[in-house]
């Protein structure tokens, strides 16, 4: 977001009767109060997972960033989008039930980017909302499995190289995977 098009704090709220939002691709959108929005004290200034709002967009005249990066319920979003008919790359990757660690990694990238490119920026404070941290899920597989499934004939020792280098933590005992 455009952080000095930003009125006040901003939060996570569902839509008031009434609340409309002007979209990116410039659709007037009536929102009902059962669309979650990212808010300002004006009022929305995106759709939470499915699009951003024109009143603080980014523009070639934006000098300070606000940057948000999120996780939200893919079956929320999914009504959403359908009850606005509204589907973009965003709502589809919602719907897909994304783990909610992403969302500090993609912050944690982004920001690394932006530092690199302007060498100037200063990051202030975030702000981390997260009710209930995921437990890790662990998968046992054998590699026959893997190359069953995948048609190929790859060694185990580049199966777990593979794995790794997809920031999977593997542990392999004889054949098996975990």
């Amino acid at each position: 977001f455009d952080a000095d098009k930003i009125v006040g704090k901003i939060s996570v709220r569902l839509a008031k009767k009434g609340e409309k939002i002007v979209t990116l691709d410039n659709k007037d959108v009536d929102l009902d109060s059962e669309t979650l929005v990212i808010a300002d004290e004006e009022g929305p200034l995106a759709i939470a997972g499915v699009k951003g709002g024109k009143r603080a967009e980014v523009n070639t005249e934006t000098k300070n960033l606000f940057l948000e990066s999120a996780n939200f319920d893919a079956s929320s979003v999914r009504q959403t989008s359908t009850r606005l008919n509204i589907k973009t790359s965003a709502s589809k990757r919602f719907e897909s039930n994304l783990t909610p660690e992403l969302a500090g990694e993609a912050m944690d990238t982004f920001s690394y980017f932006i530092a690199q490119v302007a060498k100037s920026a200063v990051f202030g404070g975030s702000n981390d909302i997260y009710k209930k941290k995921q437990k890790p899920t662990v998968l046992n597989i054998k590699t026959d499995q893997i190359r069953e499934t995948s048609g190929s004939t790859i060694e185990d020792k580049d199966i777990v190289s593979t794995l790794e280098k997809l920031d999977l933590k593997v542990q392999i005992d004889d054949d098996r995977l975990t």
